[in-house]
């Protein structure tokens, strides 16, 4: 789940990551685990839910790194967890806050969402 912190660091700090940048560092992670150790690799996109009304301004940032996740997935024949898709439409009938109290960090409910999807994903493995 690599990308939020990024995404944060614009809105906090003054200190954005472009989405080509974040996609050159991400690939070079990839390319260093496939070939230092050859696993099985599981992309999970970042996510951002408007639990806090100031995190409905992070879509623009983050929206072009999502679609960098899904991008390296097919690259790299990894799976795909999209959790923004899965957490949001999870927060159409319990409110963003349930989620994530700060629309980033999960709560226990948000983390066994996250669980039950993963492990749906890996079934297939």
């Amino acid at each position: 789940m690599i990308g939020i912190n990024d995404c944060w660091c614009r809105f906090d700090s003054d200190d954005p990551t472009l989405a080509e940048q974040f996609r050159i560092s991400y690939t070079h992670i990839l390319d260093s685990l496939k070939r230092e150790l050859n696993p099985q690799i599981i992309l999970g996109e970042p996510f951002v839910l408007p639990a806090l009304e100031d995190r409905r301004d992070w879509r623009e940032d983050l929206d072009p790194k999502i679609q960098v996740v899904r991008d390296l997935a097919r690259q790299f024949h990894t799976l795909l967890l999209p959790l923004d898709g899965i957490l949001n439409s999870a927060a159409s009938f319990k409110s963003p806050g349930f989620w994530t109290p700060d629309g980033v960090h999960p709560s226990s409910a948000g983390h066994a969402l996250i669980a039950k999807e993963w492990l749906r994903l890996t079934q297939s493995l």
